[in-house]
């Protein structure tokens, strides 16, 4: 399966779990509606008193950080812009989710050239 990134652009919006929910990288719907959930993000606030904002986005990148690269691409958006800065994705097992993320480093290394 090949996975199209950002996954999570400014176009699409952070859901709390649903019974609804997909799995990320296959599609399907667990029936008892149990997800492995990697989820980031900020809030605004303090520790004990936080919250969701309109004026976040999220993002997730993984790159190189060479200020001397002039060849190749820096890497790869995995999240861009997520609205109320806030990502999650569901996985409906950890093989799912290892194939999801060996599916980013593979993309990362295939647009950087490592």
């Amino acid at each position: 399966m090949k996975i199209k990134f950002p996954v999570i652009d400014e176009e699409m919006y952070w859901r709390p779990p649903t019974k609804k929910g997909k799995c990320v990288l296959c599609g399907c719907r667990p029936k008892d509606g149990v997800f492995i959930a990697v989820d980031g993000g900020a809030l605004v606030g303090t520790k004990h008193n936080a919250k969701m904002s309109d004026k976040l986005i999220g993002f997730l990148h993984i790159m190189i950080h060479d200020h001397n690269r002039t060849k190749g691409k820096w890497g790869i958006e995995v999240v861009d812009s997520s609205k109320n800065g806030q990502f999650e994705f569901y996985f409906c097992s950890s093989k799912c989710m290892r194939k999801f993320f060996n599916a980013m480093v593979d993309e990362f290394e295939r647009v950087t050239e490592l």
